[in-house]
């Protein structure tokens, strides 16, 4: 254990580490600490790579990291504890709890979130667009926390439904940079990816020597494409038996409509989502910032033809 740090527990485990909760005597509080044997160089090299890539950022929908130290066998990163589960898990939840007719407290009561905690934003959302107002201001919250990313100069480049905590107070955190690169800094990267939300154009990259492609932002909005899909269908975009499997699927075959697996999701959010998974990055948004605010454009009431008042897309 790092000194300065009493009541250590672990809560979590990896193929390269361990997730410790502990109390910080100098910070006051309670926090995560990503454990990783120094015998184990590469995953060591990793976790330097995200205290640095994610210790600059400072955004409420990024995991804060506070600093990575070394005791004699290990390397440890300190970061805001978010006592939550991971988006994977909160979209299985959903997913039972049959998310297409809950609204307001019925949404956080099926999260197991007190709604009395939750954001007056978020809670605006689900209050009064249900589930698929909080689907837009969720993505809206993580595109943000990308912008932001964007303008410190990185790129995350692992952006899924895994690597994403959903909080106490309802909001989703962007964790894991462990794959992170830098934009103006060229050089080796690592080669790792999860072959269901690998970027098209990274796989070009996997193709080539290492760094002869430089990381490209774009990569990221695809990510946020691929989790809004996920939110919206309530399954992933793409899938596979083995990784094979889903490379190919990924290379050769554009996903369905989330409307044709979710019949109730909304045209508006649809286009967003499609937009952001175009194949050719061109294609994309360009900035996250630009995608985050057609989210929260998609879901504004807007005055109908008859007077009355509609949610831009809704069925």
């Amino acid at each position: 254990m790092p000194e300065g740090f009493i009541g250590m527990s672990l809560i979590g485990r990896g193929n390269s580490g361990e997730v410790y909760k502990a109390h910080d005597l100098e910070r006051k509080t309670d926090v995560a600490i990503k454990v990783v044997r120094l015998s184990r160089s590469a995953a060591a090299a990793q976790l330097t790579r995200e205290a640095k890539a994610a210790g600059g950022l400072s955004h409420p929908n990024i995991v804060h990291v506070y600093e990575c130290v070394d005791t004699p066998d290990a390397r440890c990163c300190i970061m805001e504890l978010v006592r939550g589960p991971d988006l994977a898990a909160a979209i299985a939840t959903l997913r039972a709890a049959n998310a297409n007719e809950l609204t307001g407290e019925r949404l956080w009561s099926a999260l197991g979130i007190d709604a009395g905690r939750v954001t007056p934003e978020l809670r605006d959302a689900a209050d009064n667009n249900g589930y698929f107002g909080l689907v837009a201001a969720w993505t809206a919250g993580l595109a943000d926390a990308v912008a932001t990313a964007h303008r410190h100069g990185v790129v995350h480049r692992d952006i899924k439904p895994r690597n994403i905590l959903l909080s106490p107070h309802g909001a989703l955190k962007l964790g894991d940079f462990g794959i992170a690169a830098t934009l103006d800094v060229m050089g080796e990267l690592p080669r790792a990816t999860t072959p269901t939300y690998t970027a098209p154009e990274r796989l070009v990259e996997l193709a080539l020597p290492a760094g002869a492609i430089p990381p490209d932002k774009r990569t990221d909005i695809w990510g946020l494409g691929l989790v809004l899909y996920e939110l919206l269908a309530l399954r992933p975009a793409y899938e596979g038996r083995t990784a094979a499997e889903a490379l190919r699927a990924l290379a050769t075959v554009d996903p369905i409509p989330p409307s044709q697996a979710n019949w109730a999701a909304p045209k508006a959010l649809e286009r967003v989502c499609l937009r952001a998974l175009a194949r050719n990055p061109d294609d994309r948004y360009q900035d996250a910032a630009t995608m985050a605010a057609e989210l929260r454009e998609a879901m504004t009431p807007r005055r109908g033809t008859r007077g009355g008042t509609r949610v831009e897309g809704a069925a």
